[in-house]
């Protein structure tokens, strides 16, 4: 099998059709998955590995790179301050990688909260040339190239309080119908799991991610007086239901 091979008999063009896959996504098409939903790269480390794995029996080319996100960073910042070596690297069958992310000017980066990033790896499937007919100059073929992207944090150090302590201090306060949700922390914190007198909020249908030092408004019903929620940690899971009295007015 071969990757895009072109020669001076053949023509081969291939087209690639790339499907962006949710950021909390752990599995994807064709046997490809990332070992983990995030990742979290502390300001006293010099690089943070990403695990992708193919379990199925076709081979890839693996494209990575860390792309800006419209969340919370620098407009300035026209390339994130990060690299992932290697760029490109082939994935057999029934095999796993190991990519590493290495700082590339996050001097620029805020000191006094996290930044976020999306770490993209998108996979090539190889494509074969038999069938051919013989003296065929041009030849078409279709690969559907599948993009895993989870989110990457930079957390500078000194944070303070914890990252594990932040997850119960959001404040929440009703205005009408809605309810604004208040992140005091320097984190990134990603609900889980929000409702309002117990009544669920269907947090697919926005976004459950509140940056730091800043607030996002939810939709509730009748008058809720008690929020309960629970944060995604910095493993990718659940963390502890937390609960609070929704104040009343803006």
């Amino acid at each position: 099998m071969n990757i895009s091979i072109s020669s001076c008999k053949s023509l081969l063009i291939t087209a690639y059709i790339l499907f962006l896959l949710p950021t909390e996504l752990q599995a994807a098409e064709g046997g490809i998955r990332l070992a983990q939903t995030r990742i979290i790269f502390n300001a006293n480390n010099n690089n943070a590995n990403a695990v992708i794995k193919n379990n199925g029996q076709q081979v890839y080319l693996i494209k990575a790179d860390v792309m800006n996100t419209p969340q919370g960073n620098d407009p300035a910042l026209t390339a994130a301050p990060f690299l992932v070596t290697p760029p490109m690297f082939r994935l057999e069958k029934d095999s796993q990688s190991t990519a590493l992310i290495v700082r590339n000017g996050s001097s620029q980066l805020p000191l006094n909260k996290e930044s976020v990033f999306w770490l993209s790896f998108l996979a090539i499937p190889s494509v074969s040339k038999h069938g051919d007919a013989p003296g065929n100059m041009t030849s078409a073929q279709v690969s559907v190239g599948i993009r895993n992207v989870i989110k990457l944090f930079y957390r500078p150090a000194g944070l303070s309080p914890s990252f594990e302590r932040s997850q119960g201090m959001l404040t929440f306060r009703r205005d009408g119908n809605r309810v604004t949700v208040n992140n005091p922390t320097p984190y990134y914190l990603t609900l889980a799991t929000l409702s309002f007198n117990d009544r669920p909020v269907a947090l697919q249908d926005v976004n459950p991610m509140i940056a730091p030092f800043s607030n996002s408004v939810f939709p509730a019903e009748n008058t809720p007086s008690k929020a309960q929620w629970s944060v995604i940690t910095d493993y990718g899971d659940m963390g502890q239901t937390q609960s609070a009295t929704i104040k009343i007015g803006k």
